[in-house]
């Protein structure tokens, strides 16, 4: 799948072919967003439609990953989910959970050609509802700027919810780009419904 944008003619979203396209997406988010350990087996076990990167001139300047509908809840426990405010079913919401730009990138609608792809999947895979954590610690609030720009709304704020986690996985399983081990970003849930 590629889209093109009059901002930025070169920039292609397709799905990572090569081993190399996963290693350049994993390093992208660790320079942007985090690192994971097992990250890279996450991303691979990715359904198509659930994995984009976006090239400019072959390197990867952006990585988005998104679930299905109700996929989410099988990796992750419901109580990360406001879903008494959500107007959707489980199994009807999608959802965004990485969008990471390459710092040289931003400005230039990299995130915004991904987004915009990632909710014509989410169209195309039967979604009801799109959900998005978003921190809180993005510089100038560019994360919940961006997805408000699509239409999302606020759901819940969460403080530090990845504050235990991240103890627990040590510094060998987890590291925020933000503030490091303990992560102590706050979160913001938001929503977005289809018709």
């Amino acid at each position: 799948m590629t889209t093109k944008n009059s901002k930025n003619e070169g920039i292609k979203i397709v799905e990572p072919i090569t081993e190399q396209d996963f290693l350049d997406s994993i390093e992208l988010v660790r320079k942007t967003l985090f690192w994971e350990k097992g990250l890279l087996n996450e991303f691979k076990s990715l359904s198509s439609g659930e994995l984009l990167i976006a090239k400019d001139k072959n390197k990867i300047v952006g990585v988005l990953s998104q679930r299905r509908p109700g996929k989410i809840f099988t990796d992750w426990p419901e109580e990360y989910f406001d879903l008494e405010n959500i107007k959707s079913s489980k199994e009807d919401i999608g959802y965004i959970a990485i969008i990471a730009v390459d710092k040289k990138s931003q400005g230039k609608g990299v995130g915004k050609k991904m987004i915009a792809s990632a909710l014509k999947l989410q169209e195309e895979f039967g979604s009801k509802a799109i959900a998005v954590h978003v921190s809180q610690n993005s510089p100038g609030g560019a994360s919940e700027k961006l997805f408000r720009s699509f239409g999302f709304e606020p759901v819940k704020l969460y403080e530090k919810p990845w504050e235990e986690i991240s103890k627990e996985k040590g510094l060998e399983g987890f590291v925020c780009a933000f503030c490091g081990n303990p992560c102590v970003c706050d979160e913001l849930e938001m929503i977005k419904y289809l018709k």
